[in-house]
This record gives structure tokens, C-alpha cells and sequence, in this order.
């Protein structure tokens, strides 16, 4: 797990070198515009930092949390799951990307 973690964080260290974007917030749009590679760094790392929080995480993260860790969902499925989410919800793309994350996620873990 540690190698993933360094792995992820150098990806996302070059992407932000390679394409640089506001700071602030990333929305869909911003998102659909990085190269597949960066994307999926992008989800593993917010979902990650998802995982790295032991309190204080709003309920909504906490259930989809909650949710991926009993379907053991594997980081590849998770960004299978947004890429597909995505597609599928352009008139989102607007939104904030974290936001988006979650919803896609939550529609793969219906309660």
C-alpha cells in the first residue's frame, strides 16, 4: 500500500507540473481536460485522503467510505466507477470534481 500511495503522490505531483490548473477547485470539466493517466491519480488520491481521515469526515464520505471498504473495491473499479459516472452526467460536469467523486460513488454503493 505504501508504494501505491508514493506512486499516486509522484503522479500527482508531475500532473500539476505538466498541467497546471487553479488551485482552488478542480470541476468535472477541468477533470475531463487531464490526460486519463492524471485522472485517475486524481481519484485515488481524493479517495485515498478519503481513508487518511480518521474524524471529522462529513457523513456523506463517511458512508461512501463505509461502503468501499466492505465491497473491498479496488482502486482501479473506483475510477472505473467515476470515468463511468462522468460519461454518463456531462451536464454535471460544472460541479466541483470532489462532489462528483462522491456521487459516483454513491451510485455504486446504493444503500
Amino acid at each position: 500500500m505504501r508504494t501505491v500511495r508514493c506512486a499516486v503522490t509522484v503522479l500527482l505531483v508531475l500532473g500539476a507540473v505538466a498541467c497546471p490548473m487553479d488551485a482552488w477547485s478542480l470541476s468535472g470539466t477541468g477533470w475531463t481536460e487531464m490526460p486519463e493517466a492524471q485522472r485517475g491519480a486524481y481519484v485515488v488520491g481524493l479517495v485515498d485522503s478519503w481513508f487518511s481521515l480518521k474524524e471529522g469526515l462529513p457523513t456523506d464520505y463517511a458512508e461512501a467510505k463505509q461502503c468501499l471498504e466492505r465491497q473491498q473495491m479496488p482502486y482501479g473499479r473506483i475510477v472505473s466507477q467515476v470515468d463511468a459516472y462522468m460519461r454518463s452526467h456531462q451536464a454535471d460536469w460544472p460541479k466541483d470534481m470532489a462532489a462528483l467523486t462522491l456521487a459516483a460513488l454513491q451510485a455504486a454503493c446504493p444503500k
